[in-house]
């Protein structure tokens, strides 16, 4: 374990360099040379819009990511699949009894899969930030063989590095940051500052657009729980439950940590730029398509007004 584990720092100080050699010559972080560093790339198999991945490493086809399109499709019609939980990593996790979603579907996010064989119900993990999987990688292993991960290729090297077997025996979604987002975050949170009624405004609709096809691109607002809401409402679910989004509390340990194990955070950085227009987008998606989104915490930092509370054990009667 030693061995490997100075065998992947000496890999990512060899990229590190790389990267930064490759910096200096202005080439865009999307350029394709990025991807060949560590020798692990994809290839789409649409161009136009690239949904669904052929993974390489060192030249050889170690996988093939499914689509969202796929996902949706074996989601079916079962009336268990009218609702699902996203569990996050907030310590309001804490109080809550996750046996409780044994038969329900649930994404996990992060850390969260930690409580995998309590809640023995996945649909699938996210993750978004590879910092993630540098830092917690001990949380990634002895995963269930059941798991479905949706992830952006910057994970899914990481993954691939930290243990080769993940990458080649797990299904995996590529999952692809919009174009522009950015810009498009900056433009909703100037809306929302100007007017009352933004959600009503030409710009906040173009953007809904991008919001309700995720094939398109997803917003990156600084945390993954974002992910997991546009896939939610792709994949068609009826009802959106948010467990563990506390926010407010975003300096205290995660439910899977410990005080003397944290890793720092930066959600209260992110709230007012990035998480909070998101969710205002969220707000109007969910006006327009009449799917129920709730937020279980009850010490979030998101004001009720913008995604309703609902009381996690009353969903169980």
């Amino acid at each position: 374990m030693k061995k490997e584990k100075i065998k992947q720092w000496f890999t990512r100080q060899k990229r590190s360099l790389l990267k930064k050699t490759f910096a200096l010559t202005s080439l865009p972080r999307q350029c394709q040379a990025y991807d060949f560093i560590d020798g692990i790339w994809s290839q789409p198999y649409d161009c136009l819009l690239p949904t669904k991945y052929k993974l390489y490493w060192k030249n050889r086809l170690i996988n093939t990511s499914f689509s969202l399109e796929e996902l949706k499709i074996s989601q079916g019609v079962e009336p268990r699949n009218e609702r699902v939980f996203i569990l996050g990593s907030g310590p309001s996790v804490n109080n809550l009894d996750l046996s409780k979603l044994r038969k329900e579907n649930v994404i996990f996010l992060n850390g969260a899969i930690t409580s995998i064989n309590e809640v023995n119900s996945p649909f699938l993990e996210v993750i978004s930030d590879a910092s993630f999987v540098r830092n917690r990688s001990s949380l990634l292993t002895n995963l269930r063989n059941d798991l479905k991960f949706a992830v952006t290729f910057d994970v899914f090297r990481e993954l691939a590095l930290l243990d080769e077997k993940i990458a080649k025996n797990y299904d995996f979604s590529i999952i692809n940051e919009a174009p522009n987002w950015r810009e498009g975050g900056t433009l909703l949170n100037e809306l929302a500052r100007k007017s009352g009624d933004f959600l009503e405004q030409e710009a906040a609709g173009e953007l809904l657009k991008l919001f309700l096809d995720p094939r398109l691109g997803f917003f990156h607002t600084g945390t993954v729980m974002s992910n997991a809401i546009q896939i939610a409402f792709y994949v068609g679910f009826k009802e959106i439950f948010l467990l563990g989004f506390d926010l407010g509390n975003a300096n205290q340990p995660r439910f899977h940590e410990n005080t003397e194990d944290v890793v720092r955070s930066g959600l209260l950085n992110d709230y007012e730029e990035h998480i909070k227009p998101f969710m205002l987008l969220t707000k109007l998606a969910s006006k327009k398509t009449g799917v129920g989104v709730y937020n279980c915490s009850p010490v979030t930092l998101l004001p009720y007004s913008i995604i309703p509370y609902r009381d996690f054990n009353s969903l169980f009667f």
